[in-house]
């Protein structure tokens, strides 16, 4: 089991979230525990997100993050709009 470790703008937004949309933060909690779980099932992105993990949260949202196999850490990156994350 990993344990989780939040970047500062992965962190920002999702206290953001927590105030706009309740259901939508339960979900990506959730979801955080499962990738906790089993962080090598998930999609590796390429080119210039080379080194990223990521998992969609509902139809439209993606959380990224990246592995730490030395500290046994799951890192996330960043949780946006499907089309705001790729930019």
């Amino acid at each position: 089991m990993y344990t989780p470790k939040f970047e500062k703008l992965a962190e920002k937004k999702i206290h953001k979230l927590i105030k706009q949309d309740r259901q939508r933060y339960e979900i990506l909690m959730k979801k955080i525990e499962e990738v906790i779980l089993d962080p090598c099932r998930y999609k590796r992105l390429r080119g210039k997100m080379f080194g990223l993990c990521r998992v969609h949260i509902g139809k439209h949202f993606v959380l990224t993050f990246r592995l730490d196999y030395k500290n046994k850490e799951v890192v996330i990156v960043d949780f946006d709009h499907h089309d705001k994350i790729y930019r």
